[in-house]
């Protein structure tokens, strides 16, 4: 077994390949993913040209295992097409953020019962697929983001109350990037 996470990237494109390459280069060939197959990836680049081994997998099905890493290199009109290949993992890390949540809320006294949390998440799986948030609506209109007043939280009283939250470490510090920054 390998010391190193397995990966795959999901849209072999333009900005996919360039990554698959580095990749590749660096030891750590992908497994492709996308809506076309192709036996290999071919970046051409001012030293010559890397070919990045496939074959670029079309059916979601044909993987048989997890892996460790997933890079969506797709553009924004192909998300719905790309959800296959991440369905139950997206629900299984939507569920676990939630929990983090949840834990939180109880510390702060919220009498909440255990399957709030599944309930969240059957009901944005249940939304329209073009139902956006407010978030992205104020990203998109360039207004202040509501993320620390939202996100920001889980993870101030998660360390007030010394409750892990793996997720919101990440996921604060990639929406405080993308808004007008920390805090």
């Amino acid at each position: 077994m390998s010391d190193y996470p397995t990966i795959a990237l999901i849209g072999p494109g333009a900005i996919g390949t360039t990554i698959a390459a580095v990749l590749h280069d660096a030891g750590r060939t992908p497994l492709l993913c996308g809506r076309t197959a192709h036996p290999e990836l071919r970046l051409r680049h001012d030293e010559g040209e890397t070919v990045v081994p496939g074959p670029v997998l079309t059916d979601p099905t044909a993987i048989t295992r997890p892996v460790d890493l997933v890079f969506v290199a797709v553009k924004t009109t192909q998300n719905a097409d790309s959800a296959g290949w991440l369905r139950e993992d997206i629900s299984e890390l939507s569920l676990a953020y939630l929990r983090e949540g949840l834990a939180v809320a109880r510390a702060e006294g919220a009498k909440l019962n255990d399957d709030v949390a599944q309930e969240i998440l059957v009901n944005f799986q249940r939304a329209p697929v073009d139902l956006g948030t407010s978030i992205l609506a104020d990203r998109q209109a360039d207004r202040p983001m509501e993320w620390d007043i939202r996100n920001g939280v889980i993870q101030r009283y998660g360390r007030k109350h010394g409750i892990a939250v793996p997720i919101s470490d990440v996921v604060v510090p990639l929406l405080a990037a993308g808004s007008e920054g920390p805090g």
